[in-house]
């Protein structure tokens, strides 16, 4: 363990991202962690700053408002937050510490046995009957399982009681609330 001898906010991030490509970390989550250092990094400059010090992270998790609707993002917040943490560390100690995230089974959150079923049915059926691989598994997993919340909290128990309008009523809630609308075609064919 060493403590990195710089606390330039550019240096910092271009030493984390360095060490998560030599720890081959997916390209998706390097660049996910370097766009979200990209907005930290413009932060700083609205700011005056070019260091990470403890005003400028406090703003940076503090903005945790939707781009497009300005309400709270738990996903924006849990970004935010865990960029700060990653440089912070890293600067610190000179450790990468970026574990992954515990995360609660997703089937927790359904609660009809039906859609449980079917969900885990069709992770099956991708995993063993079409052979997808595990990111794109993960990716249409995700997709589907916020459909059947939403359809669950839509009073849908089973999926014979979803109707032909509940795709794009859901579609358009997405646009909303989680997805920027160019992105849901990526995540459609799920």
């Amino acid at each position: 363990m060493h403590k990195i001898r710089t606390n330039n906010l550019k240096e910092l991030t271009i030493a984390v991202l360095t060490e998560m490509e030599k720890a081959h970390y997916c390209d998706k989550y390097i660049q996910q962690v370097r766009s979200t250092c990209t907005l930290l990094e413009n932060m700083a400059d609205r700011m005056g700053k070019d260091t990470l010090d403890d005003e400028l992270s406090q703003a940076f998790i503090d903005d945790s408002s939707h781009f497009r609707t300005g309400a709270y993002s738990k996903s924006r917040f849990k970004r935010h937050s865990r960029c700060i943490h990653i440089l912070k560390t890293y600067r610190d100690t000179g450790i990468s510490d970026w574990p992954s995230l515990p995360r609660a089974p997703v089937l927790d959150e359904l609660t009809a046995p039906q859609l449980i079923e079917a969900y885990t049915s069709f992770i099956h059926h991708m995993r063993e009957e079409i052979g997808l691989n595990k990111n794109t598994i993960d990716g249409y997993k995700r997709f589907v399982h916020h459909f059947l919340l939403y359809c669950e909290e839509n009073r849908c128990r089973t999926t014979g009681e979803i109707q032909s309008g509940d795709v794009p009523s859901f579609l358009e809630v997405l646009c909303r609330d989680r997805y920027q609308p160019t992105s849901i075609g990526a995540h459609l064919p799920g």
